[in-house]
């Protein structure tokens, strides 16, 4: 019989708390990275996406 827990460990003691569960017998698993186009998708539905009519717009805002 097993138990799965989430807990949250200080990056800075990531290697430390990695090692004791080895010790201990225990699977440690890491956050799950996004891809590129997961992180766009999220930007996008957070509204941080701007869309421009044309070239000029967009360079008259980055000037701005």
């Amino acid at each position: 019989m097993s138990y799965e827990y989430t807990i949250s460990v200080p990056s800075t003691d990531k290697a430390t708390f990695r090692k004791i569960a080895r010790r201990m017998g225990w699977t440690v698993s890491g956050p799950r990275k996004l891809s590129a186009y997961e992180r766009s998708k999220m930007e996008a539905r957070d509204g941080k996406v701007q869309s421009f009519e044309t070239l000029s717009e967009l360079f008259n805002e980055l000037n701005a």
